[in-house]
Protein backbone atom coordinates (compact mmCIF):
# COMPACT_ATOMS: atom_id res chain seq x y z
CA UNK A 1 0.00 0.00 0.00
CA UNK A 2 2.93 2.37 0.45
CA UNK A 3 2.84 3.52 -3.19
CA UNK A 4 -0.80 4.52 -2.74
CA UNK A 5 -0.12 6.79 0.23
CA UNK A 6 -1.29 10.30 -0.67
CA UNK A 7 -0.52 12.04 2.59
CA UNK A 8 1.60 15.06 3.42
CA UNK A 9 2.39 14.27 7.04
CA UNK A 10 1.41 12.30 10.13
CA UNK A 11 -1.95 13.40 11.59
CA UNK A 12 -2.08 10.24 13.73
CA UNK A 13 0.64 11.59 16.01
CA UNK A 14 -1.59 14.41 17.29
CA UNK A 15 -5.00 12.72 17.02
CA UNK A 16 -4.20 10.25 19.83
CA UNK A 17 -7.11 8.04 18.84
CA UNK A 18 -8.69 5.93 21.56
CA UNK A 19 -10.60 2.61 21.36
CA UNK A 20 -14.28 3.15 20.70
CA UNK A 21 -13.99 6.60 19.12
CA UNK A 22 -15.74 7.69 15.93
CA UNK A 23 -13.45 9.21 13.31
CA UNK A 24 -13.94 10.94 9.96
CA UNK A 25 -11.09 10.92 7.43
CA UNK A 26 -11.48 13.87 5.04
CA UNK A 27 -10.23 13.22 1.52
CA UNK A 28 -9.51 9.58 2.30
CA UNK A 29 -8.31 8.71 -1.23
CA UNK A 30 -7.21 5.09 -1.49
CA UNK A 31 -8.02 4.65 2.19
CA UNK A 32 -4.60 3.95 3.68
CA UNK A 33 -4.87 6.39 6.60
CA UNK A 34 -8.38 5.19 7.44
CA UNK A 35 -7.03 1.65 7.75
CA UNK A 36 -4.48 2.89 10.29
CA UNK A 37 -7.25 4.76 12.14
CA UNK A 38 -9.44 1.67 12.22
CA UNK A 39 -6.77 -0.27 14.09
CA UNK A 40 -6.41 2.55 16.64
CA UNK A 41 -10.14 2.79 17.48
CA UNK A 42 -10.57 -0.98 17.54
CA UNK A 43 -13.72 -3.07 16.97
CA UNK A 44 -15.89 -0.79 19.12
CA UNK A 45 -14.85 2.31 17.18
CA UNK A 46 -15.83 3.55 13.75
CA UNK A 47 -13.95 5.21 10.89
CA UNK A 48 -15.60 6.76 7.84
CA UNK A 49 -13.52 8.11 4.98
CA UNK A 50 -15.06 10.58 2.53
CA UNK A 51 -13.79 11.53 -0.90
CA UNK A 52 -15.04 12.92 -4.22
CA UNK A 53 -13.21 10.34 -6.35
CA UNK A 54 -15.43 7.32 -6.99
CA UNK A 55 -12.53 5.30 -8.38
CA UNK A 56 -10.47 5.84 -5.26
CA UNK A 57 -13.45 5.07 -3.02
CA UNK A 58 -14.00 1.78 -4.82
CA UNK A 59 -10.34 0.88 -4.36
CA UNK A 60 -10.50 1.81 -0.67
CA UNK A 61 -13.64 -0.26 -0.07
CA UNK A 62 -12.01 -3.23 -1.77
CA UNK A 63 -8.93 -2.88 0.41
CA UNK A 64 -10.98 -2.80 3.62
CA UNK A 65 -13.00 -5.81 2.48
CA UNK A 66 -9.83 -7.80 1.74
CA UNK A 67 -8.76 -7.15 5.33
CA UNK A 68 -12.22 -8.10 6.63
CA UNK A 69 -12.48 -4.83 8.53
CA UNK A 70 -15.95 -4.12 9.91
CA UNK A 71 -15.25 -0.81 11.61
CA UNK A 72 -14.23 1.21 8.56
CA UNK A 73 -16.31 2.50 5.66
CA UNK A 74 -15.96 4.95 2.80
CA UNK A 75 -18.54 7.21 1.24
CA UNK A 76 -18.86 9.89 -1.41
CA UNK A 77 -18.74 13.31 0.20
CA UNK A 78 -17.54 16.91 -0.03
CA UNK A 79 -15.00 18.14 2.53
CA UNK A 80 -16.62 21.60 2.41
CA UNK A 81 -19.91 20.08 3.56
CA UNK A 82 -19.15 16.84 5.45
CA UNK A 83 -22.19 14.52 5.27
CA UNK A 84 -22.60 13.84 8.99
CA UNK A 85 -25.03 14.88 11.71
CA UNK A 86 -24.26 17.69 14.11
CA UNK A 87 -22.10 16.76 17.11
CA UNK A 88 -21.75 13.14 15.98
CA UNK A 89 -17.98 12.61 15.63
CA UNK A 90 -15.14 12.38 18.16
CA UNK A 91 -12.24 13.15 15.81
CA UNK A 92 -11.83 14.62 12.32
CA UNK A 93 -8.59 13.87 10.50
CA UNK A 94 -7.10 14.39 7.07
CA UNK A 95 -3.80 13.58 5.42
CA UNK A 96 -3.26 15.51 2.21
CA UNK A 97 -6.82 15.73 0.89
CA UNK A 98 -7.56 18.94 2.77
CA UNK A 99 -4.91 20.78 0.70
CA UNK A 100 -7.22 20.91 -2.31
CA UNK A 101 -10.31 22.32 -0.59
CA UNK A 102 -11.08 25.70 -2.24
CA UNK A 103 -13.05 27.19 0.67
CA UNK A 104 -11.08 26.39 3.84
CA UNK A 105 -13.23 28.53 6.23
CA UNK A 106 -16.40 26.78 5.04
CA UNK A 107 -14.80 23.40 5.55
CA UNK A 108 -13.66 24.22 9.08
CA UNK A 109 -17.17 25.42 9.90
CA UNK A 110 -18.51 22.06 8.72
CA UNK A 111 -15.88 20.20 10.73
CA UNK A 112 -16.77 22.17 13.86
CA UNK A 113 -20.44 21.39 13.31
CA UNK A 114 -20.03 17.61 13.15
CA UNK A 115 -17.63 17.37 16.12
CA UNK A 116 -18.96 16.45 19.53
CA UNK A 117 -18.16 18.87 22.36
CA UNK A 118 -14.56 18.15 23.29
CA UNK A 119 -13.93 16.63 19.87
CA UNK A 120 -10.65 17.30 18.15
CA UNK A 121 -9.03 17.67 14.74
CA UNK A 122 -5.66 16.66 13.31
CA UNK A 123 -5.19 17.73 9.72
CA UNK A 124 -1.96 17.31 7.76
CA UNK A 125 -1.77 19.53 4.69
CA UNK A 126 0.49 21.86 2.77
CA UNK A 127 0.34 25.50 3.83
CA UNK A 128 1.49 28.59 1.98
CA UNK A 129 4.27 30.59 3.66
CA UNK A 130 4.13 33.70 1.46
CA UNK A 131 1.88 35.27 -1.18
CA UNK A 132 2.09 33.93 -4.72
CA UNK A 133 3.50 36.23 -7.39
CA UNK A 134 0.42 37.43 -9.29
CA UNK A 135 2.43 37.83 -12.50
CA UNK A 136 3.05 34.09 -12.75
CA UNK A 137 0.78 31.17 -13.58
CA UNK A 138 0.45 28.85 -10.59
CA UNK A 139 -0.98 25.34 -10.49
CA UNK A 140 -4.51 25.37 -9.08
CA UNK A 141 -3.48 23.16 -6.15
CA UNK A 142 -0.91 25.71 -4.97
CA UNK A 143 -3.41 28.54 -5.31
CA UNK A 144 -5.76 26.90 -2.77
CA UNK A 145 -3.09 26.01 -0.19
CA UNK A 146 -4.04 27.71 3.07
CA UNK A 147 -1.89 30.71 4.03
CA UNK A 148 -0.29 29.67 7.31
CA UNK A 149 -1.01 32.99 9.00
CA UNK A 150 -4.77 32.50 8.49
CA UNK A 151 -5.01 29.20 10.36
CA UNK A 152 -5.43 30.65 13.86
CA UNK A 153 -7.97 33.39 12.97
CA UNK A 154 -10.05 31.07 10.76
CA UNK A 155 -10.25 28.32 13.39
CA UNK A 156 -10.80 30.78 16.24
CA UNK A 157 -13.74 32.31 14.37
CA UNK A 158 -15.30 28.85 14.07
CA UNK A 159 -14.94 28.33 17.82
CA UNK A 160 -11.92 26.03 18.04
CA UNK A 161 -9.53 26.26 20.98
CA UNK A 162 -6.01 24.96 21.69
CA UNK A 163 -5.11 25.68 18.07
CA UNK A 164 -1.60 24.69 17.02
CA UNK A 165 0.30 24.29 13.75
CA UNK A 166 3.09 21.73 13.88
CA UNK A 167 5.94 22.47 11.46
CA UNK A 168 8.41 19.82 12.64
CA UNK A 169 8.02 17.88 9.38
CA UNK A 170 7.68 20.85 7.02
CA UNK A 171 10.25 19.87 4.37
CA UNK A 172 8.69 19.77 0.89
CA UNK A 173 11.66 17.99 -0.76
CA UNK A 174 10.85 14.49 0.41
CA UNK A 175 10.78 12.91 -3.08
CA UNK A 176 14.07 14.58 -4.02
CA UNK A 177 15.64 13.16 -0.88
CA UNK A 178 14.37 9.67 -1.66
CA UNK A 179 15.82 9.81 -5.18
CA UNK A 180 19.23 10.73 -3.77
CA UNK A 181 19.26 7.59 -1.65
CA UNK A 182 20.56 4.85 -3.95
CA UNK A 183 19.05 2.16 -1.75
CA UNK A 184 15.57 3.43 -2.62
CA UNK A 185 13.96 2.86 -5.99
CA UNK A 186 11.31 5.34 -7.11
CA UNK A 187 9.02 3.76 -9.66
CA UNK A 188 8.22 5.73 -12.81
CA UNK A 189 4.47 5.35 -12.37
CA UNK A 190 4.57 7.06 -8.97
CA UNK A 191 7.42 9.48 -9.58
CA UNK A 192 5.43 12.68 -9.25
CA UNK A 193 6.90 15.66 -11.08
CA UNK A 194 5.57 19.20 -10.80
CA UNK A 195 2.96 19.45 -13.54
CA UNK A 196 5.38 17.84 -15.92
CA UNK A 197 5.14 18.88 -19.58
CA UNK A 198 3.49 22.29 -19.17
CA UNK A 199 6.08 25.01 -19.95
CA UNK A 200 4.18 27.72 -18.06
CA UNK A 201 5.19 25.99 -14.83
CA UNK A 202 8.87 25.63 -15.71
CA UNK A 203 9.78 28.41 -13.28
CA UNK A 204 8.82 26.11 -10.40
CA UNK A 205 11.88 23.96 -11.06
CA UNK A 206 14.14 26.84 -10.03
CA UNK A 207 12.23 27.71 -6.87
CA UNK A 208 13.00 26.69 -3.32
CA UNK A 209 9.67 25.13 -2.39
CA UNK A 210 10.57 25.19 1.29
CA UNK A 211 10.48 28.99 1.21
CA UNK A 212 7.05 29.00 -0.40
CA UNK A 213 5.26 26.07 1.23
CA UNK A 214 5.40 23.87 4.31
CA UNK A 215 3.92 20.52 5.18
CA UNK A 216 2.13 21.11 8.48
CA UNK A 217 -0.31 19.43 10.83
CA UNK A 218 -3.10 21.58 12.22
CA UNK A 219 -4.61 20.37 15.48
CA UNK A 220 -7.24 21.87 17.74
CA UNK A 221 -10.36 20.94 19.70
CA UNK A 222 -13.98 21.94 20.10
CA UNK A 223 -14.77 23.25 23.60
CA UNK A 224 -16.79 21.09 25.96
Amino acid sequence: DVWLMQGTGNPHMFAKLQPGESVVDLGSGFGIDALIMSKAVGPTGRVVGIDLSINELVAAIKRAKERELRNVDYRLGDIEDPPFEDASVDVVMSNGGFCLVPDKPKSFEGIFRILKPGGRISISCTARLQPLDATKAWPSCMMVFMPIETVDPVLSKCGFVDIAVDTSNANCDVWDEIKKEEKHEVKDDVDMGIHRGDPKYDFLKEMDMNKMFARVTIHARKPL
